[in-house]
């Protein structure tokens, strides 16, 4: 059974990377032909580019959402009407990594007080500030901070959006996440 990660943008390549490093099969697709797929490439990633049939979905038991993909997207749609497991990045990167996740959400102010939270408690910042929560995946609980020289962290915060919590989102019934922190601006 393999694993298709749907959108190989920055989120993307990061979680297929990752799936890559646990030797997972993956394939990667994305409707886009004009895409730096290089890493993934050399990596052993089954590219699929400028396609987004259906028949790639055969032999797969989950599929990986890329935020910037609609939750309507033609294979999104066909995988969980035919039983297949939709995670979000965000989702995959909670079940990777073990540190706890202080997940960041609301309307304004959400950068700031993920930023905040890093310098505060020496945690990496990752979600809609630069950097894939897969990006992570690695270093296990000693995850490097934004200055890449930080031995360890406890925790990880994670700018949440609507991209990425669109659709489902389990992460072991959030059991994952640490703490919610809802700005309100």
């Amino acid at each position: 059974m393999s694993i298709l990660v749907l959108g190989l943008a920055r989120s993307g390549q990061a979680a297929a990377l990752a799936l890559r490093r646990r030797g997972k099969e993956v394939i990667g697709v994305d409707a886009s032909a004009e895409l730096d797929t290089g890493r993934l490439a050399e990596s052993g990633v089954e590219l699929h580019l400028g396609t987004e049939e259906e028949r790639l979905l055969d032999g797969v038991e989950t599929l990986i959402k890329s935020p910037g993909v609609p939750a309507e997207a033609l294979l999104v749609a066909a995988a969980r009407s035919g039983g297949i497991a939709v995670w979000s990045e965000l989702e995959l990167g909670a079940r990777l990594l073990p540190n706890p996740i202080l997940g960041v959400t609301g309307t304004n102010g959400k950068t700031t007080t993920s930023e905040l939270l890093g310098v505060m408690l020496g945690a990496p910042v990752a979600g809609n500030v630069g950097r894939a929560l897969c990006d992570l995946d690695g270093f296990g609980p000693r995850c490097l901070n934004a200055s890449g020289d930080f031995p360890g962290s406890r925790f990880l915060a994670e700018q949440l959006c609507t991209f990425p919590t669109h659709g489902r989102l389990e992460i072991g019934d959030l059991a994952r996440l640490e703490s919610w922190i809802r700005t309100v601006g």
